[in-house]
């Protein structure tokens, strides 16, 4: 088991009982997997009974054949069982597997839209740009 997966399986919201795996009889190879989350504090704070399809997954010799769907759909009735009213997930809207249509045919439907931005550091920053000094900075950002 990698560090990151033992990471993942330890956070409070993952709910394995709620989670699925399907694995290919014959070798007992795993084809895909939904692992699904619940965060209490986050219900509490938002006073909406909901839980996350938190990852989604189908190896590429398994895609276009319903699994991710059986997958996501079996997701969202474990979650409905245990009382949950909302089922959300988070996604790369660029994402190159098509999985977006796949949320989007099971009724899921963009909520929020978040726009990140990078800037590499190899580049020094121009002092010269800012006329006052970091502790002046410092002093005018408190």
């Amino acid at each position: 088991m990698t560090e990151d997966w033992q990471h993942y399986v330890a956070q409070p919201a993952f709910r394995p009982g709620l989670s699925l795996v399907a694995v290919r009889r014959s070798d007992r190879e795993i084809a895909g997997l939904c692992m699904v989350a619940v965060n209490e504090l986050e219900i509490e704070r938002l006073g909406v009974k909901r839980g996350w399809i938190d990852i989604l997954a189908v190896r590429r010799q398994y895609r276009r054949s319903g699994l991710g769907r059986a997958l996501i759909l079996a997701g969202m009735r474990n979650l409905r069982k245990a009382g949950l009213s909302q089922s959300v997930l988070g996604c790369d809207s660029e994402n190159l597997t098509g999985a977006t249509r796949i949320y989007e045919r099971v009724g899921f439907r963009v909520n929020q839209t978040h726009v990140p931005f990078r800037r590499l550091l190899r580049v020094p920053v121009l002092e010269s740009a800012c006329p006052l000094t970091c502790a002046e900075r410092v002093a005018t950002e408190e």
